[in-house]
């Protein structure tokens, strides 16, 4: 046999042997080299019996996890720990002799990775280590991985290295070898061709291992767990790039330094604030740096507050001030004064401070300029019913105003200041209003009633009571539906008077035809007109139930096939019982009712009807007090009082809804009979009387907008997830996604999707686990909109 050829140096692949240039990266041409060492010439060379790789000086090491992944000839000598595939010198002569169980493939040559030994070492044959002895031959009978000039490759000399190597461009000082040992991990993942044309130096590696620079030094600041350990090679490259990028030094000038320069935000702490600006409430700690930093003495001309705490709290306290005064202010003074403060605080919205929490008072400064604007002209028509048109069109936005003003109180220390503008703009504006309407009835007193018939469902349509749903909110709520592809008809009619629960809620309901006045006036209560009976809550149920309503309570949902009557929202209840702060539950409410009317669409039904009983009046510190004497009197309410027969007096009158010989007076302007009294309804006001009827149905076509995004098995249950569900979906699994009778659902019966975008999809048979099917889902009229395949069971 002619002797074989020593491979002493590395020896490229051949063209077809190389890894695809395009998507190659440094690891995998570092295993091509690697392997090519072991080249040799089938019938002239023998196949070297391993493929030895020294590494002096442990250059390589930190390469080598990443590198035995995908490396299964590849073992390391160290101590014995063959689960690593590591192990002495007579461990590794074994592995090369196939002497161990499971032992390499015939056809694969060994790679032996010596950390801390050199060629040199394995060439000097009588003074090698005792430890080495096992591995000296193999250099005679096997390949060495080494640079053609003979001597051991460091990963800069593979990656500069036109012989051999990578051929790339790198800068030739200590900086940059140090910094690429520090990133050599992140080096080999690193496709070759992404390296080439760029110029390699510590800066470039560095980058590599703090490659978003500005989160690491947030997170740094922040004392997080995502920082940055204060120890090995990527804290070393961090504050290599924080001296080179941000002239400063973490471990030696500190968060303190740090936070003063992201204040400051000159050059590249630019990129840094503007990361902090994208989510500050992940850094709780950098806001309190930033809190500690005082930026007095600094207030020149182009000094700039934004990013300093204590500078914003400065202003707000003087905001804070500015809107007290205003309630010692007439509204004309008082809207002056807003806009003079619009125009110096607006502009503090926009800092990072507002997403915090501390820029309250200028977020209610918004709503209170919005409602300077609208509050200098009260409402006026020549008719009542103009004036009706006229608040339903545009007038509400007043209210809506004050609302979004009182509801920016986010703790104690906001409320007076935003109360007293609020109550010093809106008030005036409301008693003006009520006024001209007040008057406008006292000549036609007639066209007040409610114009449109009471509500009477038809098949598949609910009819949903929300008690105290003022005309303001209806439009809060309408928005919401709209923007989840939801139709809402919106129109506007008068509540019977007083606006109050026991006499409109008859009214509204399907029962209206069936009572009339009770004898009871004193809590204006109706009668059912049949038997004279007072119209308990108990006798509603049952003659909704006559007519062939369904009741829903809680979260039924009835049988969409026929309609049905329920009853949702608190606004009433929380104004009653939290007076103005009632505001801050509106949002939630608002949610509430649209989770409730999504989930009965959902359920099949065509139509939410909405209807109400009354609107209501809010002022913080309370509304005017009006005095009336209780002698003149049946019974009083705060905006409402049932007259005696012969009694006398100047306040606006109005005969009860239920029976016209009954006056009821009402206090003029936005007054209230009761003293203190912040929420209160019964009275003449657009506020009040002016209710929404609403018609909600889903435009269909936005169905076929739904997509299965996601599922998974839960034992013989496919819970399924949609993106855009939109109600009356259903889904089901199928062995043929177009034949239903395909169906494998228990029952053989589509499930409803829930308001949530999820269904849950129970198996019938356990046999058919593992069985491959189609996640369908279906319109309302059962057509495919989006299918998906999966296993039962999840097995594949």
């Amino acid at each position: 046999m002619p002797p074989r050829r020593k491979t002493t140096h590395s020896v490229k692949a051949g063209k077809n042997n190389r890894p695809d240039t395009g998507t190659a990266t440094v690891a995998d041409e570092v295993m091509q080299s690697l392997r090519s060492a072991g080249a040799y010439t089938s019938g002239d060379q023998t196949r070297p019996c391993a493929i030895l790789w020294p590494d002096p000086d442990c250059l390589w090491e930190t390469a080598i996890p990443d590198l035995k992944s995908t490396l299964p000839e590849l073992f390391i000598l160290g101590p014995y720990g063959p689960e690593q595939r590591m192990g002495p010198a007579v461990w590794l002569k074994c592995i090369e002799a196939r002497a161990l169980d499971n032992p390499l493939p015939e056809d694969q040559i060994p790679i032996f990775y010596l950390p801390g030994i050199g060629k040199q070492q394995l060439r000097e044959v009588e003074d090698c280590p005792a430890e080495l002895q096992h591995l000296v031959e193999l250099q005679f009978r096997g390949a060495i991985w080494l640079h053609p000039n003979g001597k051991d490759w460091t990963p800069y000399a593979y990656l500069v290295s036109e012989h051999g190597g990578l051929g790339m461009d790198a800068a030739r000082d200590n900086s940059t070898i140090e910094a690429l040992q520090r990133a050599l991990p992140q080096v080999l993942k690193k496709k070759t061709e992404e390296l080439r044309g760029k110029r390699l130096d510590a800066d470039f590696f560095d980058q590599l291992l703090a490659p978003d620079l500005p989160r690491l030094i947030l997170n740094w600041m922040n004392r997080s767990v995502a920082g940055p350990e204060q120890s090995g090679n990527e804290w070393k490259a961090f504050c290599q790039q924080c001296i080179i990028d941000y002239h400063f030094h973490p471990e030696k000038d500190g968060c303190l330094r740090a936070a003063e320069l992201l204040g400051h935000r000159k050059g590249k702490w630019a990129e840094v604030w503007k990361r902090f600006r994208e989510a500050p409430k992940r850094y709780p700690v950098v806001t309190a740096l930033l809190e500690r930093m005082d930026p007095a003495g600094q207030e020149d001309l182009f000094f700039d507050s934004e990013p300093w705490p204590m500078a914003n709290e400065k202003l707000e306290k003087e905001l804070s001030h500015a809107l007290k005064e205003l309630g010692k202010k007439y509204q004309d003074n008082a809207v002056k004064s807003v806009r003079e403060l619009e125009k110096a605080h607006s502009n503090r919205r926009n800092w990072v401070w507002r997403d915090l929490g501390r820029s309250q008072f200028a977020v209610a400064l918004e709503y209170l300029d919005q409602l300077a604007a609208l509050v200098e002209k009260p409402l006026a028509a020549a008719s009542v019913h103009e004036l009706g048109e006229l608040y339903a069109v545009s007038g509400w936005k007043v209210d809506e105003a004050s609302l979004n003003a009182m509801a920016c109180c986010t703790s104690v220390h906001h409320e007076e200041p935003i109360c007293a503008a609020v109550r010093s703009l809106y008030l005036p504006w409301l008693e003006a209003s009520a006024r001209n309407l007040q008057n406008l009835v006292k000549n036609a007193p007639e066209t007040i009633r409610p114009q449109k018939e009471p509500t009477d469902s038809g098949t598949g349509q609910v009819t949903l009571f929300v008690d105290g749903l003022r005309f303001d909110v209806a439009q809060i709520l309408k928005d919401r539906l709209q923007s989840q592809s939801y139709t809402v008809d919106c129109a506007w009619d008068w509540a019977p008077y007083p606006g109050v629960t026991a006499t409109a809620k008859p009214f509204v309901s399907p029962l209206a035809p069936l009572l009339t006045g009770s004898v009871e006036i004193y809590d204006f209560n109706v009668a059912i007109e049949k038997s004279g009976k007072p119209l308990t809550s108990d006798r509603f149920a049952a003659m909704l139930e006559e007519q062939g309503y369904q009741i829903l309570k809680g979260d039924g949902l009835g049988e969409s096939a026929g309609r049905a009557w329920m009853e949702a929202g608190a606004f009433d209840r929380h104004g009653h019982n939290d007076g103005w702060k009632m505001v801050k539950r509106i949002e939630q409410e608002i949610e509430d009712l649209a989770t409730r009317i999504r989930g009965l669409i959902s359920a099949g039904w065509k139509e939410v009807r909405i209807v109400t009983d009354h609107g209501w009046l809010v002022m913080p510190a309370g509304l005017p007090k009006i005095d009336l004497p209780k002698f003149l009197v049946e019974s009083r309410w705060g905006r409402c009082a049932v007259m005696k027969e012969t009694a006398i007096t100047d306040l606006p009158i109005i005969t009860w809804h239920w029976k016209r010989d009954v006056n009821i007076a009402t206090p003029p302007g936005a007054g209230c009979f009761k003293a203190g009294t912040e929420y209160c309804h019964g009275g003449l006001s657009l506020q009040e009387l002016v209710v929404p009827r609403m018609l909600v149905t889903y435009n269909t076509s936005d169905a076929n907008r739904a997509k299965i995004i996601g599922h998974k098995w839960i034992g013989l249950r496919c819970r399924v997830s949609l993106q855009e569900a939109a109600p009356g979906l259903t889904a089901e699994l199928r062995r043929k996604a177009a034949d239903p009778s395909s169906s494998i659902v228990e029952g053989r019966k589509a499930r409803d999707v829930g308001a949530d975008g999820t269904v849950s999809l129970p198996i019938e048979n356990p046999d058919d686990e593992g069985l491959a099917v189609m996640i369908v889902l279906l319109d309302p009229q059962g057509n495919i909109i989006d299918q998906k395949p999966t296993v039962v069971g999840g097995i594949q």
